[in-house]
């Protein structure tokens, strides 16, 4: 697969799948590369950048704990269990409560 907007060189062939079939159905996703040091986003599909705000070169190669999306309401025990999950490569859900760029969270509407 040739490399593509909104992700860094994936040649991971799981991944690739994952983007198709997200993509496809137009989804909110990041995904991260757990392999590294310091596992770090990936891709990002157009639709994350919709709801977040923030721009492509803003999250390429942020930590997969996307730290840049926590707020006064997000909880650290939860953020805790996902960086355990990445660390040990187990499957894990979670509801957070995250925030777009402009601080609004991602869940309450924008008053404008």
């Amino acid at each position: 697969m040739p490399v593509r907007k909104g992700h860094a060189n994936v040649q991971n062939s799981i991944a690739e799948t994952i983007i198709r079939k997200f993509e496809s159905q137009n989804r909110i996703f990041l995904i991260c590369n757990h392999t590294l040091p310091l596992p770090r986003i990936i891709y990002s599909s157009d639709r994350f950048h919709e709801l977040s705000g923030f721009s492509r070169p803003e999250v390429m190669q942020h930590n997969c704990c996307i730290r840049f999306l926590h707020g006064p309401k997000t909880d650290m025990s939860k953020i805790i269990d996902i960086e355990n999950g990445v660390a040990m490569a187990e499957e894990l859900q979670v509801e957070l409560v995250l925030y777009k760029k402009d601080g609004h969270s991602c869940t309450e509407p924008r008053g404008d």
